[in-house]
């Protein structure tokens, strides 16, 4: 890849590939890092797409927390 993303340099094209390799059980233990990745990741191996999978929960779980939590704070319980 890096002949490719030397070449988009010309252009003001800058690539920046942060590979995050973890097992299993790293992943479910959590990481703040995950909040960006919901969004902006672009997974380019994933066994058996477990974390694909687990991103996938994770922004529905999240989705459903803030959903409960705007309706607490509407409420004035939160």
């Amino acid at each position: 890849m890096e002949p490719w993303i030397s070449s988009l340099k010309k252009y003001d094209i800058c690539i920046m590939l942060l590979p995050v390799i973890k097992i299993p059980e790293e992943v479910v233990m959590g990481s703040l890092l995950f909040l960006n990745m919901i969004e902006d990741a672009k997974i380019l191996y994933d066994d058996n797409e477990f974390f694909g999978k687990y991103l996938t929960n994770f922004a529905s779980r999240l989705k459903k927390w803030v959903i409960i939590r705007f309706e607490a704070v509407k409420n004035g319980t939160g």
